[in-house]
């Protein structure tokens, strides 16, 4: 039998998931910028929320920002990103076509939306990543029973979400999009490879203490 925790299972699908924005290579910004001033302090306090994980928090200010400016093309497509992170793929597409509508030549939209919709196409046809992030209870097993290989639920470290209800549901930053995890000779340690990360993250294998 095989114990796996819950931070190796979140990104169902690599290639819909691969251009997140901190993979961005060679590509100019836009400016943290609205016409209103007020509005440019909202932005750019949501923007350093969202550096720090807190899409939440982000998220909250762009709205503001919209609401002081609703043509702030950077506040749709930062809150494009942020609602990338909470995988809202409906909302991040609704900002971005919002956002081209106002600038149609936008430099990097047409870059990144395509992938948005792929994620919404999978998200639809087989509901994945919602399914396992609300309805995957903790300390359940995989199915069926006597598969070979049965998978055991026991813990679930993520950077999608700062509040949680559960202790074993815990919300650390180091696990962000993980893509794979292995075991040491001994079994003791399991290395997680966290990409946009950039790092890898070592647990104890029993208990799941981080060992750096």
């Amino acid at each position: 039998m095989i114990t796996l925790f819950a931070a190796i299972m979140v990104r169902l699908n690599p290639i819909a998931w691969a251009s997140d924005k901190e993979l961005t290579s060679g590509s100019s910004e836009p400016p943290l910028k609205c016409e209103d001033d007020q509005a440019t302090r909202v932005l750019k306090l949501g923007f350093s929320l969202q550096k720090d994980h807190n899409s939440e928090g982000a998220l909250e200010n762009y709205r503001k920002c919209l609401q002081i400016e609703p043509k702030c093309v950077a506040c749709l497509y930062e809150g494009g990103w942020s609602l990338w992170k909470k995988g809202e793929w409906q909302q991040v597409i609704a900002h971005w076509e919002q956002a081209l509508l106002l600038e149609p030549k936008h430099p990097l939209i047409p870059q990144y939306l395509p992938t948005a919709k792929e994620n919404l196409k999978i998200v639809e046809a087989k509901n994945k990543v919602e399914i396992f992030r609300s309805k995957t209870n903790i300390l359940s097993q995989s199915e069926p029973k006597d598969a070979p290989v049965v998978i055991n639920f026991v813990a679930r470290r993520q950077a999608y979400s700062p509040t949680t209800s559960n202790p074993l549901d815990q919300f650390d930053t180091d696990i962000d999009s993980p893509k794979s995890a292995s075991f040491s000779p001994d079994g003791s340690l399991v290395y997680v490879n966290s990409l946009e990360g950039a790092k890898t993250v070592v647990f104890k294998s029993l208990g799941l203490k981080k060992m750096g």
